[in-house]
């Protein structure tokens, strides 16, 4: 299959930063403002708080697949998560 993603995307030296203290947050974990430490943060995505009002509604429309902007990564597939 050939990729459409051929085009490197250039950013900010801002962007640069930001992409570099995300890949650390994901692989070492972070300290939260409220004091607590967060080592996985794919098991602390938010919108899992919701899973319960979101399931039925995702299921009304035969939702397969979610793209998480912004929100963290998730593990979906992992058991018990929805």
């Amino acid at each position: 299959m050939k990729s459409i993603f051929k085009k490197k995307i250039l950013l900010t030296k801002k962007g640069e930063e930001l992409i570099g203290h995300y890949k650390t947050m994901v692989n070492f974990g972070y300290k939260r403002t409220d004091g607590s430490y967060v080592k996985n943060t794919y098991e602390s995505f938010e919108l899992k708080n919701f899973k319960d009002h979101l399931k039925p509604h995702f299921e009304s429309f035969d939702i397969k697949r979610v793209l998480d902007y912004g929100g963290g990564g998730s593990n979906w597939e992992k058991k018990g998560f929805c």
